[in-house]
């Protein structure tokens, strides 16, 4: 059937190839037209003679007292142009000039009432009810309305709507004005514009209090939070309210007054930030006053207390400036600000610019060739930045050599062009035109959050990658963080950044900063968290991985007063045995002895805690810790070890273990039951002595301790044990990798269970967490930790169970 569509005074500024062909209503007594119907079409140049437009207002026959008019609606950008669209239509004519285009049917059909049916109708909404997908940002409305479709995030004031892209355009085409921007805002950032409607990708989070408009979603490549604001000295337009601009100069007044501002804050008001005096660090620099040219160490040793500055920075791989002993009284004499590394000379400045004298930077304070003053003041670490009257955290750079300080609003240096893009649009009122901009807030920082899928850890910022870095940044009573995007403010009260958003605060470790953990509860499962974003970072020298967190464990220990063992705690063992490693182990250690193998200090990867179900789940537990003991240093009690043993007493199932071919997992069989072990570490073929002198053929950790240096490996990062010379530990048997073969013996230790409520209707389960143990070749008699594994037995399943209990017996084993 052909139509003639009216395309005279429609205007638009932009070609697109997608449109929506819309089908609205104008009566003399009706001003604003409403909407019947739409439909999707395409339009390019190579289609131009597919379709026929018709520069007429001449009515179908059928739908004659409806005056139908018929709109393209354009969706994706491709490039900008402004004139009338019946002149745009010209240039599909093949230069003949005519005002028409021609055009094949459109599949429209037609009820007896009139209305006109594209691809789908769109109701007219009347005006007195408000916007069934936005709300008018009204969060009471919403509540009231879509009671079912909301999630209420206490956390953040928010409440968060589910929608989709097809959900945005239905209501821009239905008139809603703040749907008409945010479906803008979508396209800007990358959502596409094409989107059916079958997945609610996009969450609107309205704030309940005085917050702003916040856009989650899904484009191509990655989750982006967008924040919807009001220009400054702008005033507030449907409930989206003014913030200031990122501050593109970090040292200029307007830069230095949110610095400022957040100090008098928290020295006037915040009674949980109030320090104690005394406990200096040995050292200090000197750094003088604007304008001059040097600085100078100083010692402290009988020195009053005084306010200092600590930087927290990534030292990267070649630190050149430090002090030595044998150069020591000259950097008491004085060091040039021109010898000083990018990240220094910018600490320096902001130290002065603030009116504060003293600064500690760790690699120019404490002797770096001195082992004695490395561990007393390493010692010292949790009290040097908790007593610092500010710690700077040089976030955005990677190394001492790279300036952190922004002087400009930088573009590219992040991984993506969205996070510098900042989207801008006047949208009009009966008060007049105002400016409202959307602008990424990076989950880095203030803003990130832990994800449980490994999958879904998304990059972050060089000092965020650090070991060391992470007790600098719990430990100090205020934190100024100078991230890629903005300066951020963390204290013991307060979260405060440029951005103003609320997104993700205090979702890493929880809402109580270290400092404010009063029960032992909490202290164990604030460890945890700990150590799972800890095993995450990267140490320069594997053997720190103890000493780098020192410090917090130095907090907890006080709070808690509880043994500590190479990481675990002794009044929280059981939970603290329930670590797993994140992902496959594919090569082999750096180093040798960092920790027992019961600890999660012993691998080098990430570490997941299966008791991240932090007290949801009641924990049934099936073996008992007899005795746990390690060996340290008496000047760092809480940093390494150099032995450990523990002895545990339990259920003990013997099994086998295979290579599964798969890099880093195996395959674990206990009778008929299979299990898969993502090891703790690349394993080991090895012939081991009982207790009783006899030779059994097992598993163990690689290690250079028990096998020679220069072995080769294959692609895997494996080792091959052919030609090693090492007649007492080559296996009988091995496959081309030198990993488990079928029957090399195992045992699986349960530890305990965790029973799982699940739906009324569905079966009862309960998930055995199982320890998988091989024999250790240096230590005859004791057993090495090979990894966790979690065995789900559903009510009904009786017969694995069975056989699981059959198999067991009752034993004392001591891990190393």
């Amino acid at each position: 059937m052909m139509f003639h569509v009216n395309v005279n005074r429609t205007y638009f500024t932009r070609i697109r190839s997608n449109f929506r062909l819309l089908c609205v209503t104008q009566s003399n007594k009706q001003q604003t037209p409403t909407i019947l119907g739409s439909c999707l079409v395409t339009f390019t140049s190579t289609l131009k003679s597919h379709y026929r437009i018709s520069h007429s207002n001449e009515p179908s026959q059928n739908i004659s007292n409806l005056n139908p008019v018929f709109h393209l609606w354009p969706l994706t950008t491709h490039l900008r142009l402004k004139r009338p669209l019946h002149q745009f239509m010209n240039h599909f004519n093949e230069g003949t000039g005519s005002t028409e285009t021609t055009m094949q049917r459109l599949n429209v059909t037609h009820s007896e009432s009139g209305f006109v049916s594209l691809d789908r109708l769109i109701p007219p909404r009347p005006d007195n009810q408000p916007c069934p997908c936005c709300f008018a940002l009204d969060a009471p409305t919403a509540i009231r309305s879509d009671g079912n479709q909301i999630t209420w995030n206490r956390r953040e004031s928010v409440i968060c709507l589910r929608r989709s892209m097809r959900d945005m355009e239905v209501s821009t085409i239905s008139g809603c004005q703040i749907c008409s921007v945010l479906f803008e805002i979508l396209i800007f950032f990358g959502l596409d514009p094409r989107d059916d409607g079958s997945v609610r990708n996009i969450e609107l989070r309205i704030p309940t209090d005085l917050g702003n408009l916040g856009i989650s979603f899904y484009n191509s490549w990655t989750e982006l939070y967008v924040q919807v604001y009001m220009s400054p000295h702008e005033r507030t337009w449907n409930r989206i309210r003014p913030l200031p601009d990122i501050c593109a100069n970090q040292l200029s007044d307007e830069g230095l007054s949110f610095v400022r501002s957040c100090l008098q804050t928290c020295l006037n008001k915040h009674t949980l930030c109030q320090q104690s005096e005394g406990g200096l660090p040995a050292r200090l620099l000197d750094v003088g006053h604007c304008g001059d040219s040097a600085i100078r160490l100083v010692e402290t040793e009988s020195a009053a207390s005084v306010k200092y500055i600590a930087l927290s920075y990534c030292w990267g791989d070649n630190v050149t400036v430090k002090t030595t002993l044998a150069g020591l009284e000259n950097m008491k004499s004085g060091i040039s600000i021109s010898e000083l590394l990018q990240a220094y000379v910018e600490a320096v400045a902001l130290t002065r610019e603030l009116g504060i004298q003293y600064l500690w930077i760790d690699s120019l304070c404490i002797i770096q060739d001195s082992h004695e003053d490395w561990v007393k003041e390493s010692a010292k670490m949790s009290g040097i930045y908790a007593k610092a009257y500010l710690t700077i955290a040089a976030a955005s750079s990677g190394s001492a050599n790279q300036p952190f300080l922004r002087h400009s609003l930088r573009t590219g240096s992040h991984q993506d062009k969205y996070y510098t893009r900042v989207f801008s649009k006047r949208v009009v009122d009966g008060e007049g035109s105002h400016l409202l901009k959307a602008r990424v807030i990076p989950e880095s920082g203030v803003h990130s959050k832990w994800q449980d899928c490994f999958d879904e850890r998304f990059p972050r910022e060089p000092w965020s990658q650090r070991g060391w870095t992470l007790q600098e940044q719990l430990l100090s009573t205020r934190l100024l963080s100078f991230s890629l995007t903005e300066m951020q403010w963390t204290c013991q009260e307060a979260v405060l950044c440029e951005c103003r958003s609320k997104l993700n605060h205090r979702r890493l470790f929880g809402q109580k900063p270290v400092f404010q953990i009063t029960r032992a509860f909490d202290a164990f499962r604030f460890w945890h968290k700990v150590v799972e974003n800890y095993s995450n970072r990267l140490l320069t020298d594997p053997h720190d991985k103890l000493t780098a967190i020192s410090g917090i464990a130095a907090i907890l220990q006080q709070k808690t007063q509880s043994r500590y063992a190479a990481g675990l705690w002794a009044d929280n063992i059981d939970m603290d045995l329930l670590w797993r490693r994140a992902t496959p182990a594919t090569k082999l250690p750096r180093s040798g002895f960092i920790a027992p193998s019961f600890s999660w200090a012993s691998i080098d990867g990430e570490v997941d805690y299966c008791c991240f179900r932090n007290g949801k789940r009641s924990y049934q537990k099936s073996a008992s810790v007899v005795a746990v003991e390690t060996n340290s240093s008496r000047e760092a009690p809480l940093g390494r070890v150099e032995s450990g043993r523990l002895t545990i007493h339990g259920p003990l199932i013997p099994g086998f273990m295979e290579d599964s071919s798969h890099n880093g997992v195996f395959v674990v069989r206990l009778g008929r039951i299979r299990l898969d072990l993502v090891a703790d570490a690349p394993l080991q073929q090895t012939i081991a002595k009982g207790p009783d002198g006899s030779l059994e053929r097992t598993v163990c950790r690689w290690s250079p301790r028990h096998f020679p240096q220069n072995l080769s490996t294959d692609n895997r990062g494996y080792p091959s044990m052919e030609g090693s010379g090492r007649s007492d530990q080559l296996p009988v048997t091995t496959t081309s990798t030198g990993t488990p073969s079928s029957r090399t013996r195992c045992w699986a230790l349960k530890l305990g269970c965790f029973p799982s409520t699940l739906e009324p209707e569905s079966p009862q389960r309960q998930d055995h967490e199982l320890l998988i143990l091989g024999k250790s070749p240096s230590r005859p008699g004791d057993f090495e930790r090979l990894g966790l594994v979690t065995y789900c037995i559903e009510e009904g399943r009786g017969s694995t169970s069975i056989e699981l209990s059959e198999r067991e017996h009752v034993a004392t084993v001591t891990l190393a």
